[in-house]
């Protein structure tokens, strides 16, 4: 079985933009792992 995979990135910090929003998102349209960073 294949697994597919999400990339969430947010170019500021937590406080100012929501990547728990992208990773829900990328999740609902069928990822079942997501890979994540802030950019600083």
């Amino acid at each position: 079985m294949n697994k597919i995979y999400g990339y969430a990135r947010c170019s500021t910090n937590e406080d100012k933009q929501d990547i728990n929003r992208q990773i829900r998102e990328l999740k609902a349209t069928g990822a079942d792992e997501v890979v994540f960073e802030y950019e600083h």
